[in-house]
């Protein structure tokens, strides 16, 4: 694009030297107010990209720069005389490792990530998840480097450093996402690779066309410099980074992150929105409402669960776990999770599995469920499915042993969420591995249509719905949060990640919301679409100046410094039709 500009002016400059000899007409000033103008339409630009870029700058800026470590005997011996364990020092963040502890008092800033040892308080976390709301921290809860301290003092083991923490994380993939290039926006780069080349070509022929017409080579070159200078195609080249620019920022101001231009473009076309049950439509926190043994104690069947789900990341292990916090668990060798199925170990020499009626009828040697328990308990088995409850079962080398209920209560804003996405368009369908009846009853908590809910899916069936989908020409977007998703988030054409999602789930991926709250998926979709708009409106401002303009050049009615003012006010006016997005 600075060709165009650098040879008109420069045309006009040398010009002016030829013409000093010559005794002639000079333009220098024609020269200089052609760059003046082209600088001043940058730096208003520069300006609105800071302005852009904002919110990865105040991210950067909440990181403490020290830290009040609690100095550990080991670190006593170190640091020599004068240091005793147990005493408080402030030092550089970089100093400190995985595993020391900080303390922080009210008012300060978390300066790592940990896990709080020590004392309650509630932490303001809008920077990192846009909810204004603060969070309640005690004993076991994680904290996040730059969140505010309110009320109470802490102790925290750290956990993360450095490009490990989740501050670190959310900057680089916004820095990445204003990186990434909209596929429409090749197709702008490759107009600009013709167009320039054209443009050159149309101002020498417009030079020669006027020494020709007029038989003067002074209006001539200034013709053919206004050609150079209007035609430059910088609003063109401004249209869609500044635009996504944009766009990524405010999303990261809201605690949604897309991950790319190409992922907006993607998304402004979604018309289906696929959604996980558990942790997605609920709390993803199940409690256990029911466990008995067959065979075998109530209370032995929950130890040979909980042995097994201490060692996986599920949420309904949690629930497990959780009850069984008083009861000492059994050693767990060979262990393994089968996603979407259930978890199998090895306990004091036997088999033990726990997971899906289908895993375990399948891997066990006791036939089905019904010819292995009591009738009476079927039925309430039954009646539990039927209220919403996840029910998963446990057997001990190939015989049924137990039957566990657990259940997980839909999210408060779910059925706003939905109804604001179909308002929006889009066709909303529940997939989960769960039971029918477990699916069903959420599907009406949340106002979801059970014609609308696949059940019992496993991981690699999730995916093959969602590919089914897209055969018929739906574009998807999934959101999910969990190990048994990642197949469909990669599948659909945007995987949308919730707050607390595991690692695979995250990197699957293309947006991530910062906090578990299912109105961000309609605010990600509504954002997605706008930015595209406005990516639509730039280029389309884009293209018809230049159109216009040209014609006018070559006919002379435009003097060069007009032309340099005009193609400086297309520039500017992308850049404030770009900043709208900041509002939101």
């Amino acid at each position: 694009m600075d060709v165009l500009v650098a040879t008109g002016a420069g045309s006009a400059y040398f010009y002016s030297i030829a013409q000093m000899f010559a005794g002639g007409e000079v333009y220098f000033d024609t020269a200089a107010m052609i760059i003046t103008l082209i600088l001043l339409g940058r730096y208003i630009e520069t300006g609105a990209k800071a302005k852009a870029s904002g919110a990865v700058s105040r991210l950067l800026s909440l990181s403490p720069k020290e830290a009040r470590m609690v100095i550990s005997s080991e670190q006593s011996a170190e640091r020599g005389k004068g240091i005793q364990p147990g005493e408080r020092k402030m030092v550089p963040v970089t100093e400190v490792g995985v595993g020391d502890m900080l303390e922080v008092l009210p008012g300060e800033k978390i300066p790592l990530d940990g896990s709080v040892v020590e004392g309650k308080t509630e932490i303001d976390e809008s920077m990192l998840t846009g909810e204004s709301l603060p969070v309640s921290k005690g004993a076991g809860s994680d904290v996040f480097c730059g969140t505010q301290n309110l009320y109470g003092r802490i102790l925290f083991e750290v956990s993360r450093t450095g490009r490990d923490m989740v501050l670190s994380q959310i900057v680089r993939a916004v820095e990445e996402a204003q990186a990434r290039r909209a596929p429409v926006q090749r197709i702008a780069d490759r107009v600009v690779g013709y167009f320039v080349p054209s443009v050159l070509l149309l101002s020498v022929l417009t030079c020669i066309g006027w020494i020709i017409a007029e038989g003067s080579a002074v209006n001539a070159v200034m013709h053919a410099v206004t050609v150079l200078v209007i035609a430059c195609p910088c609003a063109l080249g401004l249209a869609t980074p500044l635009a996504i620019l944009m766009g990524t920022s405010r999303g990261a101001s809201r605690g949604i992150l897309i991950k790319g231009g190409d992922v907006i473009e993607r998304a402004k076309g979604i018309d289906t929105v696929v959604l996980d049950k558990t942790g997605t439509l609920t709390q993803g926190r199940p409690e256990l409402v029911s466990c008995r043994g067959i065979g075998i104690s109530d209370e032995e069947a929950l130890r040979l669960a909980a042995s097994l789900e201490a060692l996986s990341g599920h949420s309904i292990a949690q629930a497990v776990v959780g009850n069984a916090r008083a009861e000492i668990p059994y050693g767990v060798s060979d262990f393994a999770a089968v996603p979407g199925k259930g978890v199998v170990g090895k306990i004091a020499g036997k088999q033990v599995m726990l997971g899906s009626r289908r895993f375990i009828e399948t891997e066990g040697t006791f036939g089905t469920v019904e010819q292995a328990a009591d009738p009476a308990l079927m039925s309430s088995v039954r009646a539990q499915e039927t209220s919403g409850a996840t029910v998963v079962y446990l057997s001990c080398d190939g015989q049924l042993a137990g039957i566990l209920a657990v259940a997980d209560q839909a999210r408060s804003e779910s059925a706003q969420a939905l109804s604001t996405l179909k308002h929006m368009g889009h066709d909303i369908i529940m997939i989960t591995g769960d039971s029918r009846a477990a699916a069903d009853s959420v599907a009406e908590a949340v106002g979801l249509d059970s014609g609308k809910v696949m059940a019992e899916k496993s991981p690699v069936e999730k995916a093959e719905a969602i590919r089914n989908m897209q055969i018929v020409g739906k574009a998807v977007m999934m959101a999910g949060d969990g190990i048994n998703d990642a197949p469909a988030l990669v599948q659909a054409d945007v995987g949308l990640a919730m707050g607390r999602a595991t690692d695979i789930a995250l990197e699957s991926a293309d947006m991530v919301l910062m906090r578990n709250d299912l109105r961000l998926v309609p605010e990600a979709v509504a954002l997605a679409k706008k930015t595209y708009g406005v990516i639509r409106q730039n280029l389309m401002w884009a293209f018809v100046y230049n159109v216009t303009a040209l014609p006018l050049a070559v006919a002379g009615m435009l003097h060069p410094i007009i032309a340099a003012l005009a193609m400086t006010l297309s520039s500017l006016s992308v850049v404030g039709n770009s900043l709208r997005l900041r509002r939101g």
